[in-house]
């Protein structure tokens, strides 16, 4: 009886063994990496607002 009780034991462990290997935490992910990019106005572009503000300001004093 002894016997019979130590052979499941042992194949009950055997067979249970695979079930735990991988344990019940969060599988680690890598971050997933979003890359953007930006288009900049050349900087001819981005001086005629400042461009026309310095001539409307010339023309409202001059005037």
């Amino acid at each position: 009886m002894t016997r019979n009780t130590l052979v499941a034991a042992a194949l009950a462990t055997t067979f249970a063994l695979p079930a735990f290997a991988g344990g019940i935490s969060d599988p680690i992910m890598d971050p997933e990496i979003i890359i953007q990019h930006v288009e900049t106005p050349s900087s001819g572009s981005a001086m005629l607002p400042v461009i026309i503000f310095a001539l409307l300001v010339a023309a409202a004093t001059a005037g």
